[in-house]
C-alpha cells in the first residue's frame, strides 16, 4: 500500500509541476489576444488556455478512480485511506487554483452592440478595476474619432480611425466611449464588456442629420 500511495503522490506532483510551467506560456497567449482582440490570437490562446485549465480536472478524475479503485483491489487501513482522500482534497485545490489563475477565453471573439441616439452628456466613466479591451473597427466608408467619456463627462480624444482600419484600446469595463464623425455628429457610444471584444461600426450605424452641437 506504501507503494501506491508513493506512486499516487508521484504522479499528482509530477503533473502538478509540468501544468504550473505551462501557466505563464497561457497568460503570454491571454496577453497577446487582449492587445489584438484578434481572431488568430484569440484561437491561440483558447487552446493553451483550455489546455492549461483541463489538464488538472483530468488528473482529478484519475486519481479519484484509483482512490475508488484502491481499497476495493488492497486492503487498506483508515490512515491509509485517509491519506488517499488527502490525495484528492489536495488535487482538487489545485485544479480549482489553476482555473483561477488562467482566465477563461470565449469561443468566438465577443461583439459590442453599439448604441446610438444616446445623450453621451448624461454618460459618467465609474471607478472599476476590471481591465479589459475594444478593437473599434471602422467598417463604413467615414473617418470616425473615438472619445473617451471621463468621470467629469468630458471627452477626451483617442485619434481618429480611418474608413478600413481598427485600434484597439485597453480600458475599463464602466468606461464608455463616443464615436464621431470627423464632421462633429455622434455616431454611437461604445460599452466596455467585461472581455476583450470588438466594436464594429458600419454605414448603417451613422447618423443621417448632423447631431445637436453640445451645450
Amino acid at each position: 500500500m506504501d507503494s501506491a500511495l508513493a506512486s499516487l503522490w508521484g504522479l499528482v506532483t509530477f503533473a502538478g509541476f509540468v501544468n504550473s510551467l505551462q501557466i505563464p506560456r497561457a497568460d503570454d497567449y491571454v496577453r497577446r489576444y487582449r492587445n489584438s482582440v484578434g481572431e488568430g490570437e484569440r484561437r491561440e490562446a483558447h487552446r493553451w488556455t483550455m489546455a492549461v485549465r483541463t489538464s488538472p480536472v483530468v488528473i482529478l478524475v484519475v486519481v479519484a478512480a484509483l482512490v475508488i479503485a484502491t481499497p476495493i483491489a488492497i486492503d487498506t487501513s483508515a490512515m491509509d485511506l485517509c491519506l488517499l482522500l488527502l490525495t484528492v482534497l489536495a488535487q482538487a485545490g489545485f485544479a480549482a487554483t489553476v482555473r483561477y489563475l488562467v482566465p477563461a477565453v470565449p469561443a468566438s471573439v465577443p461583439a459590442i452592440i453599439v448604441t446610438r441616439g444616446v445623450d453621451w452628456r448624461q454618460l459618467r466613466s465609474q471607478d472599476s478595476t476590471r481591465q479589459t479591451s475594444v478593437r473599434f473597427v471602422n467598417a463604413s466608408t467615414v473617418s470616425l474619432d473615438v472619445n473617451w467619456v471621463g468621470w467629469d463627462g468630458q471627452l477626451q480624444s483617442y485619434g481618429a480611425i480611418e474608413p478600413g482600419r481598427h485600434r484597439v484600446l485597453s480600458t475599463y469595463v464602466g468606461h464608455p466611449f463616443l464615436l464621431r464623425t470627423a464632421d462633429g455628429r455622434d455616431v454611437a457610444v461604445v460599452e466596455p464588456l467585461s472581455q476583450p471584444a470588438v466594436a464594429r461600426i458600419r454605414n448603417a450605424d451613422l447618423p443621417g442629420e448632423p447631431s445637436e452641437p453640445p451645450q
